[in-house]
């Protein structure tokens, strides 16, 4: 008997659970990096980088118990959406990770794009989960 539909989708829902999670604190501990990644028209940077990593860390745990993880999901299709001009400058500006060893920069340039576009499809994948609250 192989690995079940459910089961994979818990695999997947805890993966993005830790990306989240992870993103979550980062807000916190590099604040002033994340800050960088911020579009440099953007308002309140400093509000938004504490407001969003509050927000992914809500998603992150939303996504693992099973009756609320559409929600979840539903979560980081909207926050990714969000996130499009931070990815722009992310991928355009070297500002991005200002202080960081230029591979560094490198890598996590030219991974942000699909990292979000798995994170958007995993998404996806449990918004159509078929378990359901129970009532």
């Amino acid at each position: 008997m192989g690995v079940t539909k459910e089961r994979w989708r818990d695999v997947v829902a805890v993966a993005m659970a830790v990306v989240w999670l992870w993103g979550g604190v980062l807000h916190f501990t590099w604040h002033r990096e994340v800050m960088n990644q911020m579009p440099s028209y953007w308002p309140w940077k400093s509000f938004f980088v504490y407001a969003s990593g509050v927000i992914e860390l809500v998603i992150g745990a939303a996504l693992v118990p099973r009756p609320i993880r559409r929600y979840g999901a539903i979560g980081t299709m909207l926050l990714l959406v969000l996130f499009i001009p931070a990815v722009y400058q992310i991928v355009v500006e070297n500002t991005a990770m200002l202080g960081r060893p230029e591979v560094n920069r490198a890598v996590f340039r030219w991974s942000v794009i699909p990292g979000n576009l798995a994170l958007f499809a995993g998404a996806s994948w449990l918004r159509r989960s078929t378990v359901t609250p129970s009532a």
